[in-house]
C-alpha cells in the first residue's frame, strides 16, 4: 500500500515476480473492507484504477474470486485483461466475454459461475461474490487486471478477492478442486447470499424469521428520501429500538442514529406558468422544522457541523474560461507531486513580479456568508518569492490578499482591494492559504468568474482554488415568500432538531417565458457537469487536444442523477423526480450545446417516465429519452433527421419520434434540444406491442455491435445471406422467411432517396423478436447528414453505393449484401422498383415534402431566436453555431430545394441502374371520389387531389387498390381490362386509370348503430342531457361506451355500450347534466351491475353526403379535478370500422381538453373544420373520449364534463336535383340525383295546381 492507503502493488504469490503494480498515484485501487468477506479487498473504481504485471501468451485457466458494481450500463471492463490485446474483451449488457471480440478459445471453451457452467457471451458478471473460471481450448493473453486496452472508462468497477492464472488447461476435477477451496479460503455462502424484492418506498413493515418461521425480527419503516436507511440504532438509548441514518451501513455498527426524517415541503403555487413574475411560498406541516432551497438545480441540505473544502479550479481551469499570462503564452502546468490534485500551475523563478490569470469562466464560484476562500500553495525552498498575492473577479478587481512583504502596488492598502493576510507560507510545503470572503469585499451578491496568481520574485506552485464552507450545497435558510422573474427550479428540504432531512420537494417554474413548445428542465450539482476531474460536460484534464479529444470527460461512460421535468404547452406538468442524466452522442459531444441521455431507473426512484412525451404515439411510457443536438445538422436547419423520419412514419420502417423543446439546465436557459426516443429493447416493445418484449430482442448495430441480446441469430442471417441464392425460389422463400421484406425495402428505399451519406457504412440497425416466428427488421437512424441541397449530396447515387460490394463483417456489408441479393430474384427486383416508386410520389413527392418543411418552419420560428442567441458566441467546429434567423431561413429553404429536385433524379438512377425504358406519365382518377379510397401500394392515395399525375419508371409494376366508402361500391376501372379492387399493370407509355365508385342501391343508413345523422337535413346539435334519461337511450345518433379496463388510455378500445342510468353518484359514471351536458369520471371501482365498466366516449354517427367543410364547436370543462389526470379529446374515422384518427388544431396538435386545477373551469372549441376527407360520406364517425393521461399523481380521478356538441357542413351540391326527362306521354322517365339514404317524395298534376302522389 502507498502512504494513502491504495494499492500501488498486489505480489504474485507463485514466486514468479509478476506482481501487478501501478505506478500512477491517480489509477491506484483502494484497499477495501468486504463486509460479508469479513476482510478487506481490492476495489476498482470503473474509472481508471488498474493493475499492470507482466504479459502472460500462454494462459489457459483463469480463476477470480469477485463482485461487479451495479452498473448503469455502457462499457464494462474486464476484471482480468490486457493493454494491447483483445482476449478477455467484456460483452454488452455486462458480459463475461464479448461475442466477436474475446478470444474463440475463451468463447469456445468452458465458463462457470459458482460452478454452474454459463455461455460467457451471455451471461453477466455478477453483482454479488462468486468464483468465476475460464477454460481456454488455445493459448489467450493478459497483462492487466480492471483494465482493456487502457480505454478511459473502459474499466472494471468492483471488489476483487484473488485472481488465479494457469498455463495449463486443468481438468473438471482439478477446476472443482480449485473452486471449493477458493469458496472455502473466502467463506462464500453456498448458494447466492442475496434475493430481489422491492420495499414500498411510502413505508412499510419488512420481517426477518429463521428456517422454520420463527420471528427474528421486524422492521417498521415510514417514507424515506434517497440516501437515508432505517434500522436498529447500536445502543437504544433516547431513540427507542429504531432510527434513521444517513445511508446503508452493511458490516458496520449503526452508530450515528437520527430520531427520524424531516416532513414533506410543500411548494407553492402549484401552476408554473405566469405572464409576469412568480411568487413562491414554502411551508411544512412541523413548526419546529427549518426549511432550506436552491435554485440552481443543487439538491438543498441544511449546514453542516464543521466546514468543508470545495474545489472549484483543479488540474484545470474552470468551465468557460480563458486566461492570461504576464509575458504572454499560456500557462505552466506541472506535476503537482502530493495528493490534493495531479497537477498544478506554477509561478516560475523571477526576481520580479509574475502573474497568471483566468476570467469568464462559466462555471463560477457561488458565494454564501460566512465562506473562506482557499488556493493550496507551495513556496520553492530553493527560490522562495518575497510576496505572495490572490485576485478574486466578480465584475470587479478590487478583490484582493497578500502574504508576505508588501511590494505588488496593486489596490489600495488595507482595503478590500489589497488586504494583508499574513507572512509567508512555511517553503517546501503545501499549505492552504484562507481568506475569509469578506475581508476582500465577496459576498453572495456575485459569483466569482475569475482569479490571478501573482507572485514577487522566487518560484511557486498553486493548486485547488475554492471555498471553505459549512454550506456546501448553497442552500438557503426560508424565511418568506420569494419573488422568481426568470425561469428556475425550486427544490426545498426541511430538517429538525435530532432528525435528518427531509424527501426533496422540487417544482420548476416558468415566469415569463412564452412559448408553443414543451420545455425541459434538469437540475443536478454544477459540479457534475463542469467540474474539471467530475464533471461530465467538460473536457476534464486527460484530453487529447485533437478532435474529437478522446479521454476528454465528455467521453466517459459517467451517469449523474439530475431532477427531470417537463411542461406542456398546455401547462400540464411531469415531475418524475430524479433520472440518470449522461452525454450522449459519438463526435457531436464536442459541441457546446451537447445531447444528453435521460434513464429511469429505480435506483433513483420511479424507474418508468410515465408520460405522454410524443402526442401523436399511442406510447404512455419509456425508460429512457433522448434530448439530441440534431448532431450533423445543429450548424443548419436543426430539424432534418426529425422531419425525415416522420415523413416515414406509419410506414413498414419505423423511426424515432421527434419532438423539439426548450431546455432548462440547473435554472440556465441551454437552448433547443430534440426530444427523441431511444432506441432500445424498451422501443421496440413500445412499438410493437405483443412481438416484442422487453430483454426477449436481438438488436445489432452495423453487422458488429450488440445493443441488445446477442449476436447468435444475426450469425445465422449472416450466414444465410453469404451462402443462399436468393435467385433460387427456396432461396427467397427462406429469405421471407426470416426477413420483414416490406420493412427491408422501406429501410433501404427511404435512405436512397433521402441520399444519407453516412449510410451504408454506418448506421445501420436491425433487430428481431425472440419468438419462433420474428423476423429481421431495419430501424432508420439518424439522418443528419441526408438531405442536403449541395451538388454532391444532391446528384449522389446512392442506389450505386447500396449495390456496391462492402466488406463482410463490418460497416453494414450484410446489409448490403442482401439487397443485391435480392436483386438477383426477379420478384425481389420487382417488389424493390415498385416501392422506392410509390415512395417517391407519395411520401417522398415534392408538395407532401415541402408542406412538412413549412409546417416545422412555422413552428420553430417564433422559437429560434432564443436558440441562436443563447449559443451564437460559442464555438463549434468545424462550420461554428448558427449566427443568425436569415441563416437558418437559408438552410430551411435548402430543404425545399433537394425536396424538389431529388425525385427526379432518382429515377433517373433507376433508368440507368436497371436498364429501364426511360420514365411515363400516370394519371389516376375516380368517378365519385368521395365514395372510395384508392391505394397506390400501401400508400393512402389523397382523393381531393384527383386527378393526380405523377412520374412513374416505365416497365415498373404499379399496383392500385380500391376500397368503396360505406354505402358504395367499385363498379370498375377505365383504362384497363382488369376487373376487381386490386390490379396491376406495368406502364410502358403514359396512362390514365379510373376507379368507377358507385352508389349501394340498397344501401340503408338505418342498419347502423348508432344511425347517422344526416347533415343535409341540417345542423347536428347536442346542448343538454338530462340525468333523468332512461337506462340504454342515448342521444340523437350517438351512443355511450365503455371499457372493462381501469383507468383506461387513449389506445384502450370501448369494447361495449354504457346501459345503466344517468343519475349514479358513486363509482364509475357517466352523469346527465341537464343544461351543462354529460359529465364522465372514473373511480377505482365500476358499478356492481353486471356487465358495467369502466366509462367512456360519446360516439357520434354523421352522414355527410352532399355536405363539405364539415365543422365541429364543442365545450370541454372541469368539475372536480381531483387529483388523477384525464382528458377528453376528440377524434374521427370514415365509416364504422377501422382505427379512430385525431382531429388536429392549427399547430399540429391533437383536440383535447385536459383536466384543469379549477373547478369549473371550461373552453370552447371551434369551430373546427373537419379532414377534407369526412366530406361527402355515407358514414362518419366522431368521438369524445375521456382517458386516463399517465404520469400524474395517484388519488381520485377527475370528473370531466362535454356540452354544447354543433356540428355543420356546407352543400357540396343540391340534396335533390333533377338530372333528365325521357320518354312520351304514355311513358315518362325521369332521372333524380339525391343523396345516399334519401327519401324522394313524387307527384303528379295535370294542372300545376292539384297534385297527387305517383
Amino acid at each position: 500500500l502507498d502512504d494513502h492507503g491504495r494499492v500501488s502493488r498486489w505480489r504474485d504469490r507463485s514466486g514468479h515476480g509478476r506482481d501487478a503494480v501501478q505506478t500512477s498515484l491517480y489509477s491506484r485501487p483502494a484497499h477495501a473492507w468486504a463486509p460479508l468477506l469479513e476482510r478487506r479487498v481490492v476495489r476498482f473504481d470503473g474509472d481508471d484504477d488498474s493493475l499492470i504485471f507482466p504479459r502472460l501468451e500462454t494462459i489457459r485457466t483463469v480463476f477470480w474470486v469477485a463482485r461487479q458494481d451495479a452498473a448503469p450500463g455502457g462499457d464494462d471492463g474486464p476484471v482480468l485483461g490486457d493493454t494491447a490485446k483483445y482476449d478477455f474483451t467484456r460483452g454488452d449488457e455486462g458480459a463475461v466475454l464479448s461475442f466477436r471480440n474475446s478470444s474463440g478459445y475463451l468463447r469456445a471453451g468452458t465458463c462457470r459461475i459458482d460452478g454452474e457452467a454459463v455461455d460467457p457471451t451471455a451471461a453477466p458478471l455478477p453483482e454479488r461474490w462468486a468464483v468465476v473460471e475460464l477454460r481456454s481450448l488455445g493459448p489467450v493473453r493478459a497483462n492487466a487486471l480492471a483494465t482493456g486496452l487502457l480505454k478511459p472508462g473502459y474499466a472494471f468497477a468492483g471488489d476483487v478477492a484473488e485472481v488465479l492464472v494457469f498455463e495449463q488447461a486443468l481438468t473438471d476435477e482439478e477446476m472443482a478442486a480449485v473452486r471449493d477451496w477458493l469458496r472455502a479460503k473466502w467463506g462464500l455462502p453456498p448458494a447466492p447470499g442475496h434475493t430481489n424484492f422491492r420495499l414500498p418506498r411510502d413505508g412499510g413493515r419488512i420481517t426477518l424469521a429463521d428456517a422454520n418461521g420463527r420471528l427474528a425480527d421486524r422492521l417498521e419503516y415510514p417514507a424515506l428520501p434517497a440516501g437515508v436507511s432505517w434500522g436498529h440504532p447500536e445502543t437504544e438509548g433516547a431513540l427507542g429500538e429504531q432510527a434513521a441514518f444517513a445511508g446503508p451501513t452493511p458490516g458496520l455498527p449503526n452508530a450515528r442514529a437520527y430520531a427520524g426524517v424531516g416532513p414533506a415541503v410543500t411548494i407553492r403555487p402549484v401552476e408554473v406558468r405566469a405572464d409576469g413574475p412568480i411568487e413562491v411560498t414554502l411551508g411544512t406541516f412541523d413548526p419546529e422544522a427549518a426549511i432550506y432551497y436552491t435554485l440552481d438545480g443543487t439538491p438543498p441540505a441544511p449546514p453542516l457541523e464543521e466546514p468543508v473544502e470545495v474545489v472549484w479550479a483543479d488540474d484545470r481551469i474552470p468551465e468557460g474560461a480563458r486566461t492570461a499570462v504576464d509575458q504572454g503564452g499560456g500557462w505552466e502546468w506541472v506535476e503537482a507531486g502530493w495528493d490534493g490534485g495531479r497537477l498544478a500551475h506554477r509561478s516560475p523563478p523571477d526576481d520580479g513580479l509574475r502573474y497568471h490569470l483566468f476570467y469568464g469562466a462559466t462555471y463560477s464560484l457561488k458565494l454564501l456568508e460566512g465562506d473562506v476562500l482557499t488556493t493550496w500553495v507551495r513556496l520553492s525552498p530553493q527560490a522562495p518569492p518575497r510576496e505572495i498575492m490572490l485576485a478574486w473577479y466578480d465584475g470587479s478587481t478590487e478583490h484582493r490578499a497578500y502574504w508576505g512583504e508588501n511590494l505588488i502596488n496593486h489596490g489600495a492598502p488595507d482595503t478590500a482591494g489589497r488586504r494583508f493576510m499574513g507572512p509567508l507560507p512555511e517553503p517546501g510545503v503545501w499549505t492552504r492559504l484562507e481568506v475569509p470572503a469578506e475581508a476582500v469585499g465577496l459576498g453572495p451578491e456575485r459569483p466569482i468568474t475569475g482569479m490571478t496568481f501573482l507572485a514577487y520574485g522566487g518560484e511557486v506552485l498553486w493548486d485547488r482554488s475554492g471555498k471553505l464552507t459549512r454550506q456546501p450545497t448553497g442552500a438557503r435558510r426560508y424565511e418568506g415568500p420569494f419573488s422568481l422573474e426568470e425561469p428556475t427550479l425550486v427544490q426545498a428540504v426541511a430538517v429538525r432538531p435530532g432528525s435528518l432531512p427531509g424527501p426533496v420537494a422540487a417544482r420548476f417554474f416558468l415566469p415569463g417565458f412564452e412559448t408553443r413548445l414543451p420545455v425541459v428542465s434538469l437540475g443536478l450539482p454544477p459540479e457534475w457537469l463542469f467540474d474539471s476531474t467530475r464533471g461530465m460536460y467538460v473536457t476534464g484534464t486527460n484530453a487529447s487536444t485533437v478532435p474529437p479529444y478522446y479521454g476528454a470527460n465528455f467521453w466517459r461512460d459517467w451517469e449523474r442523477p439530475a431532477r427531470f421535468h417537463l411542461v406542456e404547452p398546455d401547462g400540464r406538468v411531469l415531475d418524475h423526480g430524479l433520472v440518470g442524466l449522461k452525454i450522449q452522442g459519438a463526435w457531436s459531444r464536442t459541441a457546446a450545446q451537447k445531447s444528453f441521455s435521460l434513464r429511469a431507473r429505480g435506483r433513483y426512484g420511479e424507474g418508468r417516465i410515465r408520460w405522454r412525451v410524443f402526442p401523436h404515439l399511442p406510447v404512455e411510457e419509456f425508460d429512457s429519452l433522448i434530448l439530441r443536438n440534431s448532431s450533423n445538422d445543429r450548424f443548419y436547419a436543426r430539424i432534418r433527421d426529425g422531419f425525415l423520419h416522420d415523413l416515414m412514419a406509419g410506414s413498414a420502417v419505423p423511426g424515432q419520434a421527434f419532438r423539439p423543446a426548450h431546455v432548462f439546465l440547473n435554472s440556465r436557459y441551454w437552448g433547443i434540444l430534440n426530444l427523441r426516443e431511444r432506441i432500445d429493447d424498451d422501443y421496440l416493445a413500445s412499438h410493437y406491442p405483443g412481438e416484442a418484449e422487453e430483454e426477449a430482442v436481438d438488436l445489432i448495430e452495423n453487422d458488429m455491435i450488440v445493443l441488445e441480446g446477442d449476436f447468435r441469430a444475426f450469425q445465422e442471417l449472416a450466414d444465410f445471406i453469404d451462402q443462399a441464392s436468393l435467385a433460387d425460389p427456396a432461396g427467397y422463400a427462406e429469405l421471407l422467411r426470416r426477413v420483414d421484406l416490406d420493412n427491408f425495402l422501406d429501410w433501404v428505399s427511404a435512405e436512397i432517396i433521402v441520399a444519407n451519406t453516412d449510410w451504408p457504412d454506418h448506421n445501420v440497425r436491425c433487430w428481431r423478436s425472440r419468438r419462433p416466428d420474428g423476423k429481421w427488421r431495419w430501424i432508420l437512424n439518424d439522418l443528419d447528414s441526408a438531405f442536403h441541397s449541395k451538388e454532391e449530396v444532391l446528384t449522389d447515387n446512392t442506389l450505386v453505393r447500396a449495390m456496391t460490394p462492402k466488406p463482410l463483417g463490418r460497416l453494414g456489408g450484410r446489409s448490403t449484401l442482401l439487397f443485391r441479393k435480392l436483386l438477383e430474384n426477379p420478384e425481389g427486383r420487382a417488389a424493390f422498383l415498385n416501392r422506392i416508386a410509390t415512395l417517391l410520389v407519395t411520401r417522398f413527392d415534392p408538395g407532401r415534402v415541402i408542406a412538412a418543411i413549412d409546417a416545422w418552419e412555422a413552428r420553430l420560428a417564433p422559437e429560434m431566436p432564443r436558440q441562436i442567441e443563447r449559443w451564437k458566441d460559442e464555438p463549434d467546429p468545424p462550420t461554428g453555431p448558427l449566427p443568425d434567423m436569415a441563416a437558418w431561413r437559408g438552410y430551411v429553404d435548402e430543404l425545399r430545394a433537394f425536396a424538389r429536385a431529388r425525385p427526379d433524379l432518382v429515377r433517373g438512377h433507376l433508368v440507368e441502374a436497371f436498364g429501364l425504358p426511360g420514365v411515363v406519365e400516370i394519371t389516376l382518377d375516380a368517378r365519385h371520389p368521395r365514395r372510395g379510397q384508392l391505394w397506390l401500394g400501401r400508400e393512402p392515395v389523397a382523393m381531393d387531389r384527383l386527378p393526380w399525375t405523377f412520374a412513374w419508371p416505365a416497365g415498373v409494376r404499379l399496383e392500385l387498390r380500391a376500397e368503396p366508402a360505406a354505402g358504395a361500391r367499385l363498379g370498375g376501372w377505365e383504362g384497363t381490362a382488369q376487373t376487381g379492387t386490386r390490379i396491376e399493370v406495368e406502364p410502358q407509355d403514359d396512362l390514365r386509370l379510373t376507379a368507377v365508385f358507385e352508389d349501394e342501391e340498397a344501401w340503408d343508413p338505418a342498419r347502423y348503430s348508432p344511425r347517422p345523422h344526416p347533415l343535409w337535413r341540417g345542423d347536428y346539435r347536442l346542448e343538454a342531457f338530462s340525468e333523468d334519461t332512461p337506462a340504454g337511450v342515448y342521444p340523437p345518433s350517438a351512443e355511450f361506451r365503455q371499457t372493462a379496463q381501469r383507468d383506461p388510455t387513449l389506445e384502450v378500445e370501448m369494447e361495449s355500450l354504457w346501459a345503466l342510468p344517468y343519475d349514479l353518484d358513486s363509482r364509475s359514471r357517466i352523469v346527465g347534466l341537464d343544461e351543462r351536458g354529460i359529465g364522465f369520471i372514473n373511480t377505482s371501482n365500476p358499478q356492481e351491475d353486471p356487465g358495467a365498466g369502466y366509462v367512456g366516449e360519446l360516439r357520434l354517427a354523421l352522414q355527410t353526403s352532399g355536405m363539405t367543410n364539415i365543422t365541429v364547436q364543442w365545450l370541454g370543462g372541469t368539475i372536480e379535478p381531483n387529483r388523477r389526470p384525464y382528458a377528453i379529446r376528440l377524434q374521427y374515422r370514415l365509416g364504422d370500422t377501422g382505427p379512430f384518427r385525431d382531429v388536429l388544431d392549427p399547430n399540429g396538435l391533437p383536440v383535447e381538453y385536459v383536466r384543469s386545477p379549477v373547478a369549473g373551469d371550461y373552453v370552447r372549441f371551434g369551430p373546427l373544420t373537419l379532414p377534407a376527407e369526412t366530406a361527402d360520406q355515407p358514414l362518419v364517425q366522431l368521438r369524445w373520449k375521456y382517458y386516463y393521461l399517465p404520469g400524474g399523481e395517484s388519488g381520485p380521478r377527475a370528473f370531466l364534463r362535454l356540452d354544447d356538441i354543433h356540428v355543420t357542413g356546407r352543400p357540396l351540391r343540391p340534396p335533390l336535383s333533377l338530372e333528365s326527362v325521357e320518354g312520351d306521354p304514355a311513358a315518362v322517365v325521369v332521372t333524380l340525383n339525391v343523396v345516399p339514404g334519401g327519401r324522394v317524395g313524387v307527384e303528379q298534376s295535370s294542372d300545376l295546381r292539384l297534385w297527387a302522389p305517383v
